[in-house]
């Protein structure tokens, strides 16, 4: 027989195939029926559809409050100190007057400081001894007083009213970033613009003294050429106020700006803060984005290739590279011999005018070395940005961390020259002030004449 459900042929009564009856009255086989059944079960399973799958939440990030950004908004009001303070001190061009011996009233008078003859003389003393008159020798410039000066018809202070001012109104900005930060509860910091202007603003705060006399010295350069500008500028030094508010600056804001970066990609749920113009290559094709990289690093190595085969004034020539070994000897085996008398506590026997001398003449030798030095990594990123994939370089630290720090390592490079001179003029200064005869005349009692 021939079964009426799957075609099977067989003589049996019941299929041995699908198990259904072939025959009337005969009982079904209960294997073949349990087989049937467990097909049919197979097959209502599989036509159910599957569970959908269960989302998991993500935790919501808190929203900025006021205490998450108060030290960083009282930070933005720390450039306000340089109203209250000196910004620029004033030479008298008195002291740049050639004496009949040819030298100049300034040197006279620091040699003068630095004798044991004049040990018990005042440094007002000496100043008058040496001028002939009794005049003043510094005049100081703060923001509340330039005005009363121009006023009064001291029109040689005008050029600092540019820097005055620039100094003045990057502090007030940043003064009203940190209300609108309080204001806002640090809200504010979700909107790009604010946080790029705040961030610009804040750091022409921090370094105004270097700033305003940068600008102070492009106006001279523009009136009267490279030499106009180093006469005017031998005249005229930031305080030692200014730099002390710039030096806390640096310690207490530059850290607050930081935090705020933070708390800017926190509150916009991204990774990291991307600044203008920086942040309109995140959309751009990676190509595009490396070999801009690529351009911008190179543009920032223009002026330090410019600042080594250019003359840096009008009294210096370009690098001569043949020379700085000699020269560097030559500085510190005088260097050497002087510390070698002053930590044996042969000081008398110390020439202080060829020491100082020395120990600015290495600055403009050391910078150079130091700052090869600092082109070593910049030419390290560059390379890996050039060589750099995106599928390498997702999967590779190494690699972002270098990239990362291409950034830092072109900033130090820049300001490697300046902190080498500014490093050894200080040297210089502790070792007038603490072991020469200069230290005779120091009377904080009495610190105009000081």
């Amino acid at each position: 027989m021939i079964c009426k459900c799957c075609g099977t042929e067989s003589r049996e009564s019941v299929c041995p195939r699908c198990g259904e009856q072939m025959r009337p009255g005969a009982a079904p086989d209960s294997a073949m029926e349990r087989e049937r059944e467990n097909r049919k079960t197979e097959a209502t399973v599989a036509s159910d559809p599957a569970p959908a799958p269960v989302k998991k939440t993500k935790k919501r990030r808190p929203p900025l409050r006021l205490n998450m950004v108060f030290w960083q908004a009282t930070a933005l009001f720390l450039p306000l100190a340089y109203f209250f303070f000196d910004a620029f001190v004033v030479l008298s061009d008195r002291l740049f007057f050639t004496t009949p011996s040819g030298d100049s009233y300034l040197y006279r008078i620091v040699e003068r400081l630095g004798s044991a003859m004049y040990e018990t003389n005042s440094a007002a003393e000496i100043a008058e001894a040496t001028l002939g008159e009794a005049t003043a020798i510094i005049h100081t410039v703060s923001p509340l007083s330039l005005l009363s000066d121009l006023a009064a018809g001291n029109s040689a202070l005008t050029p600092l009213l540019l820097p005055v001012i620039v100094t003045a109104l990057l502090s007030l900005l940043c003064a009203a970033s940190g209300v609108f930060l309080i204001l806002t509860g640090g809200r504010i910091l979700r909107l790009r613009l604010f946080c790029n202007a705040t961030f610009v603003v804040a750091t022409g705060a921090t370094f105004a003294p270097l700033l305003g006399t940068l600008l102070l010295r492009i106006v001279y350069f523009c009136s009267g050429g490279l030499q106009r500008a180093d006469m005017a500028m031998e005249q005229v030094v930031p305080s030692l106020e200014a730099l002390a508010v710039m030096g806390i600056l640096c310690c207490a804001l530059l850290p607050a700006l930081a935090s705020m970066r933070r708390l800017s990609a926190y509150a916009k749920k991204e990774s990291d803060f991307v600044g203008f113009p920086c942040h309109l290559l995140t959309k751009t094709p990676f190509v595009l984005t490396k070999w801009i990289g690529v351009l911008a690093t190179l543009l920032a190595l223009v002026p330090l290739g410019l600042y080594i085969i250019l003359p840096v004034s009008s009294r210096t020539d370009r690098v001569d590279f043949g020379a700085l070994l000699p020269r560097f000897l030559s500085h510190w085996n005088v260097i050497q011999s002087g510390g070698s008398a002053l930590l044996a506590g042969n000081s008398g026997s110390v020439d202080f005018a060829a020491l100082t001398d020395a120990l600015l003449g290495l600055a403009d030798v050391l910078w150079v070395f130091l700052l090869a030095l600092a082109l070593l990594p910049i030419l390290l990123s560059l390379i890996c940005l050039i060589c750099a994939k995106h599928t390498k370089l997702a999967k590779k630290r190494a690699g972002k961390w270098v990239l990362r720090r291409m950034g830092a390592w072109l900033s130090r490079a820049a300001l490697t020259p300046f902190v080498c001179f500014v490093a050894l003029q200080v040297v210089t200064v502790i070792v007038l002030l603490l072991v020469s005869p200069v230290a005779m005349h120091i009377d904080f009692s009495n610190v105009s004449d000081t």
